[in-house]
């Protein structure tokens, strides 16, 4: 087949899609308003770094090493201080009855075991039915405690912190204030990207076949690689619009700035957003109903939230997990995104993740031909 019998009827269908994507202002709106909603939404909502967690104390000691003590813990900012006990009791009914994550019990013999260089216990409750608060709380706690044991023992010595044996020297790159929105915020564009852009091209075609359009175009002589061309291009152009929207909503609201070359992230969500079309397109040549097409979209995007490393690392996952997650063009995506924006990486350093996409990409949009293909025969 010719280069031109395979375009034939290209241009009529991109003009016609363009006429009717322009006529459709619902269309457009579910384009931008889902996603700009999700951005916002969980951009502000998802934060890893739980400060002010509600905490109670049952100070049996009430003299001043034991209030400068718990005056420790509030200053880290991750534990607030609620209310006060005055029994096991109502220290253990705070916790059962919730709201409060964490019970401090000190002892009567604080001070003086501390004044003795005697140890000395603090019983430490956390509620563990949050892992995340838990785990927090239990660094915060633990540290404190460490260093002041650290401290009280190079006093005794008579040393000081500068004569630790061993002192490690951190230091934190591309996101040195650990700031949850400088990872969460790209991936969320990601996510929402996919999902908007899926439903796009799927409904498109879905909804001729609802109508009746769509075996009307087939019996032209339409090829089936210009009908599909025609089709995505203008969701194309509208999804990098979108992303372009999303992008600044980024840098402007949540101050998460392109640490890399733009030109390169752009040119790469356009090779995303291809992709995903090309799924929508998948998906519209099985779905008979706009609602079976929803149903189909939204089942792909649960796996791009679990396994793509948008929330969890992905070698923490079952083995068999962390191999699916290589089927999916999210995965790819993320590391794009969080390589360009962060840590300002260059295509040489993401040329594997580049390669899988373009190729999901071009795999998948000749899959959809090729179902037509067969639809029409």
């Amino acid at each position: 087949m010719s280069i031109k019998s395979r375009f034939r009827g290209f241009k009529g269908i991109l003009y016609k899609e363009v006429l009717q994507l322009m006529r459709d202002p619902i269309a457009l709106f579910f384009a931008f308003f889902p996603p700009l909603i999700q951005v916002i939404v969980f951009g502000f909502a998802i934060n890893t770094d739980i400060k002010h967690i509600p905490a109670v104390f049952y100070n049996q000691d009430q003299r001043r090493q034991s209030r400068e003590f718990l005056d420790q813990m509030r200053n880290t900012q991750y534990i607030d201080f609620v209310a006060e006990v005055h029994s096991e009791k109502e220290l253990a009914n705070a916790l059962t009855g919730g709201g409060k994550y964490v019970g401090i019990k000190i002892p009567p013999d604080f001070s003086e075991n501390l004044a003795h260089g005697k140890p000395t216990n603090v019983l430490v409750l956390i509620d563990g039915s949050d892992n995340t608060i838990a785990a927090q709380a239990l660094n915060v706690t633990s540290n404190l405690a460490l260093r002041n044991s650290l401290e009280e023992l190079l006093r005794e010595s008579g040393k000081g912190i500068k004569d630790m044996p061993l002192d490690t020297r951190p230091k934190i790159l591309y996101n040195p204030d650990l700031r949850s929105q400088d990872f969460f915020v790209p991936g969320v564009i990601g996510v929402a990207l996919q999902l908007s852009t899926i439903i796009l091209t799927a409904f498109s075609v879905v909804r001729e076949r609802e109508r009746g359009t769509l075996e009307q175009l087939m019996v032209t002589p339409l090829s089936e690689f210009g009908l599909l061309l025609g089709k995505i291009i203008p969701y194309t152009v509208l999804g990098f619009l979108m992303a372009c929207f999303l992008f600044l909503i980024m840098s402007v609201v949540f101050k998460v700035d392109v640490a890399g070359n733009v030109f390169l992230l752009l040119a790469l969500t356009l090779v995303f957003i291809f992709t995903n079309l090309s799924i929508g397109l998948l998906i519209s040549s099985r779905a008979k109903t706009q609602t079976e097409a929803i149903q189909i979209a939204v089942a792909t995007l649960l796996p791009s939230i679990f396994l793509s490393g948008y929330i969890f690392p992905r070698f923490t996952m079952p083995d068999i997990f962390y191999a699916l997650s290589f089927l999916i063009p999210t995965t790819y995506y993320m590391n794009i995104l969080r390589g360009i924006i962060l840590r300002a990486a260059g295509a040489v350093d993401l040329g594997i993740d580049i390669i899988v996409l373009s190729g999901m990409g071009l795999l998948l949009f000749l899959l959809a031909v090729k179902r037509f293909k067969k639809q029409i025969s």
